[in-house]
C-alpha cells in the first residue's frame, strides 16, 4: 500500500491563504507607516475630524452622531440662554450704554474663550502626533493663530471706529459752518 500525502490548505472567503516571504511583510509594514503618516497628516490638516475620529472611533456610527449633537446643542443652548439673560441687563435698569458696556465685556469673554478653545484644539493636534512635545507647540500654534485673528478684527474695529467720528465731525463742522455759528451770534450751551 502507497502512502498518500496529505495536504492542508486554509481557505479564507474562498481565497487560499499562503504564508508571507520577507519581502511581502516589509511591503505590508510599509503600508502600515504610510497609513500612519497620512492619519498624522489628516490631524494636522483637519484637527477637529480628527479628534472626533479618536473619541468616537469605538461608537457605532449612530451613536457618535448622537454624541455629538448633544454636545453641539448643549454647547449651543447654554450659550443662547447665557446671551439671552445678559442681552436684558440694559433694558431692565433703562441704561443702554450699561448694555454697550455689558455687550463689549460679554465680548472680551468670548474672544478669551476662543482662543483658549483654539490653544485646545492645536494641542489635541500636537499630542496626536507628537506626544506632550506636540500638544506644546500645537497648543502655542492655535493660540497665536487665533490671537493674530482677534487682532485684525479689532484694528478693524479702531478703523472703523475712527472713520465714523471723522464723518461726525465733519458734519457737525458743516452744521455750525451753515449755521454760520459763531461765539457772537450763537447760543452757548
Amino acid at each position: 500500500m502507497a502512502i498518500n500525502e496529505i495536504r492542508i490548505v486554509v481557505v479564507n472567503g474562498g481565497a487560499e491563504k499562503k504564508a508571507k516571504t520577507p519581502e511581502q511583510l516589509a511591503k505590508d509594514e510599509a503600508k502600515m507607516k504610510n497609513k500612519k503618516l497620512a492619519g498624522s497628516i489628516k490631524s494636522f490638516t483637519d484637527p477637529v475630524d480628527a479628534a472626533k475620529d479618536k473619541i468616537t472611533g469605538k461608537m457605532s456610527p449612530s451613536a457618535a452622531m448622537a454624541t455629538t449633537m448633544a454636545i453641539q446643542v448643549a454647547v449651543q443652548f447654554s450659550k443662547q440662554a447665557f446671551n439671552y439673560y445678559v442681552s436684558d441687563i440694559g433694558r431692565k435698569s433703562g441704561d443702554s450704554n450699561y448694555q454697550a458696556i455689558v455687550n463689549r465685556r460679554m465680548e472680551i469673554v468670548n474672544d478669551v474663550m476662543g482662543v483658549g478653545g483654539a490653544m485646545a484644539t492645536g494641542a489635541v493636534a500636537g499630542a496626536m502626533v507628537g506626544g506632550v512635545p506636540g500638544a506644546l507647540i500645537g497648543a502655542a500654534l492655535g493660540g497665536v493663530s487665533s490671537a493674530i485673528n482677534l487682532g485684525f478684527r479689532q484694528a478693524e474695529r479702531e478703523r472703523s471706529y475712527a472713520h465714523l467720528m471723522f464723518k461726525e465731525n465733519n458734519n457737525q463742522a458743516y452744521n455750525l459752518a451753515r449755521a454760520s455759528y459763531t461765539a457772537l451770534t450763537g447760543r452757548l450751551r
